[in-house]
């Protein structure tokens, strides 16, 4: 069985400005067919102990309670996928519509527990790659639609994906939306292997010039890349000390900078 803690809430819902958004994403119906998923209550305080797998869908205001369980859970090296956006697009808890049709984002939080598996990630920044920008249209405020390559949302090719790898081995491309920069931190006990892996022609833009505030066309204006490959998607596995035990565990994570990657908008277009 596989387990879905998920603030993202993956159930249908009626929008009567859009009578086709709402329904669960394609992705979850896919798992749910493949796999027996079973749900988990983000209020809830423990992880049922019969899962193969846990999965964490853009974790934020879990209790401390239940960041133990996560904790113990992953401390006993069950496999665990973490998907942790600093500016979840997709989330229905975003504000509505800002200008220029930019949504905000929910930032993730697990408090101590990114930290103690050996990583940071900037949480009010995401990355922006030139190479792998995906081209969108725009209207302006005068009324004109401009066709621009949209920096934060990132569709990557075999060349950002680990070849050595069995999860992105045989995986030909991702779309990836304002995803954040995973940061290995020196001298963590843990082993961070990249999996995703954005351009070297890249730089880490704020969060807030993708909101409510949000130009497109600014942000390729003021573009300026680093030069530095940031990484989006990582293997952690190997000893960690509990912040909540103290004792030592053994990690065996998948962590991925973006939850917008179960929506449909990420992959699917309406005829």
């Amino acid at each position: 069985a596989l387990g879905l803690l998920s603030t993202l809430p993956f159930t249908p819902r009626y929008d009567p400005m859009n009578p086709m958004a709402g329904d669960v994403p394609t992705t979850i119906k896919r798992m749910q067919t493949l796999f027996d998923l079973r749900r988990i209550d983000p209020k809830a305080d423990a992880i049922p102990q019969d899962l193969d797998a846990l999965i964490l869908v853009q974790p934020r205001n879990l209790s401390e309670t239940m960041l133990k369980a996560i904790d113990a859970w992953t401390a006993s090296g069950k496999p665990t996928l973490v998907c942790f956006d600093p500016w979840c697009q997709t989330d229905p808890k975003a504000a509505s519509d800002g200008i220029g049709g930019t949504k905000p984002g929910t930032i993730a939080n697990l408090g101590p527990l990114l930290g103690a598996w050996g990583v940071n990630m900037p949480m009010d920044m995401v990355v922006g790659d030139r190479k792998a920008a995906t081209r969108v249209q725009q209207r302006t405020m005068g009324g004109q639609m401009l066709t621009l390559d949209y920096l934060p949302w990132l569709s990557l090719t075999r060349n950002a994906m680990s070849p050595d790898d069995p999860i992105t081995g045989s995986l030909s491309g991702i779309n990836l939306m304002s995803a954040g920069e995973i940061q290995p931190i020196p001298g963590a006990t843990t082993r961070i292997e990249p999996l995703i892996q954005s351009s070297d022609d890249s730089q880490l833009i704020q969060s807030l010039k993708l909101g409510f505030f949000g130009e497109n066309d600014r942000l390729v204006k003021d573009f300026k890349p680093d030069g530095r490959r940031k990484i989006l998607a990582a293997r952690v596995t190997g000893p960690y000390r509990s912040p909540f035990t103290g004792q030592m565990g053994k990690a065996n994570l998948i962590l991925i900078s973006d939850a917008d990657l179960f929506d449909d908008s990420t992959w699917i277009l309406a005829d």
